[in-house]
């Protein structure tokens, strides 16, 4: 498609001649697989998606991984009167150009990049492991992982709640170590509000209960029962 053409080349435009020093890009095909640090960027900076068409991957994606974009740009939208007649991916034409021109314009302006990024109250619950993923490790995943889809589903769909999983030997996701004082694998929720992290508690029962399935789950729906209910 010529949009995904000139969301490209519009962004570099951004990036190297418009605000070389004020942006940067998230690798999106990371971003989704579950790079933590494209992630948390974009819960903590503002970040401005564009998108080719109305189905807005880029905000959409940014939304439910991280927070919703300051600013969302669609080509279509932007530049109606010329939908269908923006040239091939690979040749843009004249009036493919002038949209380039056109989203470039609005992505790099001041007012989008100071724009708000609002940060919803939300439990996150994470679970930090190394690459070496031994059985128990694993049983600990699933488990917390089935707590929370069969316990939470409505505060998962609405973003209250999400479930993580964060490899700690990544040198993006080190400081995990220190921010939890960690020595193992752990279960970590954290609670975030207006944005800043306001509570963290290592549930570290979770590896004296792997033996025991219905008690692991119900442990774990407890402590995350309790971050939600506060205020």
């Amino acid at each position: 498609m010529a949009e995904g053409t000139i969301t490209r080349l519009a962004t570099l435009k951004v990036l190297e001649s418009l605000r070389p020093d004020a942006t940067v890009t998230i690798c999106i095909p990371l971003f989704l697989a579950g790079g933590e640090g494209d992630r948390a960027f974009a819960r903590f900076y503002p970040t401005i998606a564009i998108d080719g068409c109305e189905k807005r991957c880029a905000a959409r994606s940014t939304e439910m991984y991280s927070a919703r974009p300051a600013a969302s740009i669609v080509v279509n939208e932007l530049c109606p009167a010329a939908a269908g007649r923006l040239g091939t991916a690979q040749q843009l034409n004249t009036a493919g150009m002038d949209a380039v021109n056109a989203v470039a314009a609005q992505g790099g302006s001041p007012a989008a990049a100071a724009a708000p990024n609002p940060q919803p109250d939300r439990i996150i619950a994470y679970y930090l492991h190394t690459t070496y993923r031994c059985a128990t490790c694993r049983s600990i995943e699933a488990y917390s992982r089935e707590a929370i889809d069969t316990g939470f589903a409505r505060e998962l769909k609405d973003g209250r709640l999400e479930f993580r999983l964060v490899n700690i030997q990544l040198s993006e996701n080190r400081h995990f170590i220190q921010d939890y004082q960690l020595f193992t694998k752990s279960l970590v929720l954290v609670r975030m509000k207006d944005g800043k992290q306001v509570e963290w508690t290592n549930l570290d029962r979770v590896w004296e209960l792997t033996g025991n399935r219905d008690a692991f789950v119900a442990y774990v729906q407890q402590g995350v029962r309790g971050y939600l209910e506060k205020k």
